[in-house]
């Protein structure tokens, strides 16, 4: 249930290829999360500007249903900060990480909601 989404205006040629899984592991170990329910999702080649530059820059948002929130999320936000900056070369100073707690009942997999999966229906 946790979703990964990165938009940013690294080319998609610059987006190293064992992203995709290194993030899948860094949020699974850190949202205490199985793989098997985790999204991320890369948007690259996007027309944006961060402080009035178009220098690498990116806008990303994290949500699951739990495991997100006040303290929590500054461990987040430094090991997503690190990595971003580490893998793509966008600066720390040129990024924003949105935080958002789904209610299970806001999330459908499979024909329901988690709710219900959490409920064993």
């Amino acid at each position: 249930m946790p979703t990964f989404k990165l938009h940013t205006n690294v080319p998609k040629s610059q987006i190293p290829v064992d992203l995709l899984k290194e993030l899948t592991d860094l949020l699974a170990d850190a949202l205490q999360k199985p793989k098997m329910y985790l999204c991320i999702h890369i948007v690259p080649d996007q027309i944006m500007s961060f402080a009035g530059t178009e220098e690498p820059c990116g806008h990303a948002f994290l949500g699951s249903i739990g495991s997100i929130g006040g303290e929590k999320n500054k461990e987040l936000a430094k090991i997503l900060f690190n990595k971003i900056e580490e893998k793509l070369k966008i600066p720390q100073n040129r990024l924003y990480i949105q935080f958002v707690d789904y209610p299970a009942n806001d999330l459908g997999f499979q024909g329901k909601t988690f709710k219900d999966i959490f409920a064993g229906n």
